[in-house]
């Protein structure tokens, strides 16, 4: 649908007023505490070249550092001369946009009634545009662009099979975008680099590009939102499935696919999912092999299944928790500061502190409460989320992750006029925007525990 035409609201200029006071004041600050990479993230300040802003990171120490024994006469003891490693992340502005309507019947009422009758007609559309913009801006906060999710499958596959794999993902995204036509998955698998914790190793290594490495979901229905599986053949000669390594996951790409609905993963923000996992990180590499970058740019991804005899899903247990923590430690040297989950995870967590509770004695002789609100693992925060996605725990260290803002979100007001007419309707319409992107300037600083049991999935 096009963007309607600016204009003057014909003989109804009070009507922009009424939305100004009532309305779009308080709704955007409502939106800036709610909507939750603005709550996580910081404003990062960087200039734009049209919708494209350049981040210069660090990605490699300066080599030139080393001990020495005294000179000998006319000898050298100094180190080579090293420089420090740094590459350029491209990152483009994702545009949000919200868009609502008011007929010109609601416009003549307004007249006759007064401005509390056109309040009272509005309310629904302002409340449930708030309610809207935020789910979208929240749900690609984590799973917005290419990588949909995350997969601890183990088995080799031929061309042709039919494969059901188990993905801790948005499976409302990928049931969306197969109800338009054929998704093809590729997987980011495992290198060999080794972090000599438990055996963990980066995820972000070689991306299957080609067809033979493809998996294909040709309809909705086979993607299980609630047993989190998602059915699919295998194209062009046998493959061996991307074998993730004993205790790690791999992650789901979407590689191609037709929009559908609210989706088209290269017009949203690149979500933490994507931050942490995608082999191109803003246009630079991390596929193994790649110069210097891929090592500080590459992401810890844990199965709760240690040993990788199998991609079942395992029971959350805190000392795989811990490991996740340690793992992403020893990789940056920096610590996380919040674990997201599911609202729906939030239960096996709990499930494990048994014994572990503490009563206040000044409440427990009058009030006695089942519920628990406030969940921390070694003192770190675990907030929940509907749009994280089941089966994970989400282990971010959100001083790493900036907001990159083109455009403040704002309700568009051309002319001093929130509402404009709509070419050839007895309508009015008006529309909220939001020019930005959220990227990561360390992602070995976070990671994520997936597979884990809870909510809806089983093993």
């Amino acid at each position: 649908m096009a963007i309607a035409n600016y204009g003057t609201v014909a003989s109804a200029g009070s009507i922009s007023d009424i939305l100004k006071d009532f309305y779009i004041g308080p709704l955007q600050e409502q939106l800036n505490n709610e909507v939750m990479c603005l709550e996580m993230f910081e404003k990062a300040k960087v200039s734009w070249a049209g919708r494209q802003a350049i981040v210069p990171i660090h990605v490699s120490r300066n080599t030139g550092v080393s001990y020495a024994s005294e000179a000998a006469a006319g000898g050298v003891n100094l180190p080579t001369a090293g420089t420090q490693g740094v590459a350029r992340l491209s990152v483009e502005a994702s545009y949000l946009y919200g868009r609502m309507s008011v007929t010109g019947q609601a416009v003549a009422a307004a007249k006759q009634g007064g401005t509390a009758s056109f309040i009272g007609t509005l309310d629904l559309e302002m409340e449930n545009l708030k309610s809207d913009i935020r789910d979208r801006a929240n749900e690609a906060c984590v799973t917005g662009g290419e990588i949909v999710g995350l997969t601890g499958h183990v088995s080799n596959a031929a061309l042709g099979a039919s494969v059901t794999i188990k993905i801790d993902g948005n499976m409302r995204k990928l049931a969306t975008l197969a109800s338009a036509g054929n998704v093809d998955l590729a997987f980011i698998t495992a290198t060999p680099d080794d972090l000599g914790a438990g055996g963990y190793r980066f995820v972000n290594g070689t991306l299957g590009t080609t067809a033979s490495s493809l998996l294909r979901v040709s309809s909705a229905a086979d993607v299980n939102a609630t047993a989190g599986t998602v059915t699919g053949t295998v194209l062009t000669g046998d493959i061996n499935f991307p074998l993730v390594p004993d205790g790690f996951v791999c992650a789901v790409k979407i590689f191609s696919y037709t929009a559908a609905g609210v989706y088209d993963p290269t017009k949203e923000p690149v979500g933490i999912l994507g931050n942490l996992f995608s082999d191109s990180h803003f246009g630079v590499s991390r596929i193994q092999g790649a110069t210097g970058a891929e090592k500080t740019l590459q992401s810890v991804g844990v199965a709760a299944d240690k040993d990788g005899s199998s991609d079942n899903r395992e029971a959350l247990a805190l000392d795989r928790m811990q490991e996740t923590m340690d793992a992403i430690g020893i990789q940056s040297g920096l610590d996380p500061d919040l674990i997201l989950c599911n609202k729906a995870m939030r239960a096996a967590y709990i499930g494990l502190l048994n014994g572990n509770v503490q009563l206040d004695p000044k409440s427990a002789a009058t009030t006695v409460d089942g519920g628990v609100t406030g969940i921390n693992f070694n003192g770190i925060p675990i907030r929940t989320s509907r749009h994280v996605p089941q089966g994970m725990f989400i282990f971010l260290n959100t001083s790493t992750f900036k907001l990159a803002i083109l455009e403040d979100g704002k309700f568009a007001d051309m002319d001093g006029n929130v509402l404009s007419r709509v070419s050839g309707a007895d309508a009015f319409e008006g529309f909220y925007k939001w020019y930005y992107n959220h990227y990561c300037h360390r992602p070995n600083a976070s990671g994520v525990l997936a597979g884990v049991i809870g909510g809806t999935q089983s093993s």
